[in-house]
């Protein structure tokens, strides 16, 4: 993917391997003992090593690199883990979600399995609790500007999503479990 969009990867389709007279790291510690492939560890992750020239050796190259890079981590996500992060963003012109002036408190959540909600249409409304990776923790109504879960989420960062049936319009904010 990094390939397609003009930058040389390895490996890649059209380098598969580094062969057998280039130096060439072992790499791996990282994923290895940082990320999933490490018994008992549920964080998913990926090591790379980058190129100075054309990549980080200017601001230029490392903006350009940036923009490219995020589209490309992406289409990685949709295609090889069906985590479609995409569909928040304004870049890809899908902005199903709308930012909004939403205040939830407790924010963050310390305790219990309740929050309240204030807001633009936050009331009588769908929710969805997404993780940082995308996937729904939770789901269920807004019912007198409050959200109980059934159960304590997890600790982590959030996102809530609010979904009115009637006008369809979405709201998203940021919701911390501490």
């Amino acid at each position: 993917m990094l390939s397609t969009n003009g930058f040389t990867a390895l490996p890649s389709t059209q380098i598969p391997f580094p062969g057998t007279s280039i130096n060439y790291f072992s790499g791996g510690y990282i994923t290895a003992n940082h990320t999933c492939y490490a018994q008992n560890n549920n964080t998913n992750g990926v090591q790379m090593e980058l190129n100075y020239q054309g990549i980080r050796d200017n601001s230029t190259n490392r903006q350009l690199f940036a923009k490219k890079f995020s589209s490309v981590i992406m289409e990685y996500l949709v295609t090889h883990t069906d985590v479609a992060l995409g569909q928040c963003s304004t870049e890809t012109g899908t902005n199903k979600y709308q930012p909004s002036p939403l205040i939830i408190y407790p924010n963050p959540l310390k305790e219990g399995k309740r929050i309240f909600i204030e807001g633009s249409d936050s009331d009588n409304v769908a929710y969805l609790l997404v993780d940082a990776a995308g996937r729904t923790v939770s789901k269920g109504m807004v019912l007198n500007n409050e959200i109980s879960f059934h159960e304590n989420p997890p600790k982590g960062f959030y996102m809530l999503i609010l979904i009115n049936p009637q006008n369809k319009k979405s709201h998203l904010s940021k919701f911390i479990v501490e």
